[in-house]
């Protein structure tokens, strides 16, 4: 099982955007903490994806982020320390650095506290609308872009809008990537 989270909702904190697409994806972070802690109660794990490929227990969750707000950071990475989880955060290079957003220090800061990076490409488009020239700059430009932030390697990328056609499974293939996620 996995568990797509976005941004998390923080009372009187401006969100990273305001459009209700993006607004449907934002949990409070009451209810952020209250699921999480639910499933440590009743016994599930939370794992990064590369722990999921290598995991063996019927009771494990896969916890993943998209885009790289800061709230991965302020919100979520503590709390999954406290209840000795993991999670994959899909990070959107372009929107680095942006209000609401992580910043590079902070994406090495995530990853240093042994939280899995992972891409989600390099300005968020649909991805199955792109050339190939332009699948190369959000796939394979991002991971490497990541990866100097990180000096880690980034192993898994999620699919912008889930949208996805065999050409972004080449590419991301062939950039280096063990999992695509939609």
């Amino acid at each position: 099982v996995y568990l797509m989270y976005h941004e998390i909702e923080l009372p009187g904190r401006p969100m990273c955007q305001g459009e209700p697409g993006y607004v449907r994806y934002v949990v409070k972070g009451s209810a952020f903490q209250s699921q999480l802690r639910w499933l440590k109660e009743n016994g599930w794990r939370g794992l990064s994806v590369g722990q999921a490929l290598k995991a063996e227990r019927d009771r494990d969750i896969v916890l993943t982020f998209d885009d790289g707000c800061e709230t991965d950071l302020i919100v979520a990475a503590p709390l999954l320390r406290e209840l000795g989880y993991n999670a994959t955060f899909y990070i959107t290079v372009g929107f680095l650095g942006n209000r609401g957003f992580l910043s590079q220090a902070q994406v090495r800061e995530l990853s240093d506290q042994g939280f899995e990076i992972g891409c989600h490409s390099m300005t968020h488009p649909y991805l199955s609308d792109l050339s190939e020239k332009e699948l190369q700059h959000e796939i394979a430009d991002a991971k490497k872009a990541l990866e100097q932030i990180t000096r880690r390697a980034v192993n898994h990328f999620s699919c912008p809008g889930g949208r996805w056609d065999q050409r972004v499974i080449e590419v991301a293939r062939n950039a280096g990537y063990q999992t695509l996620t939609t």
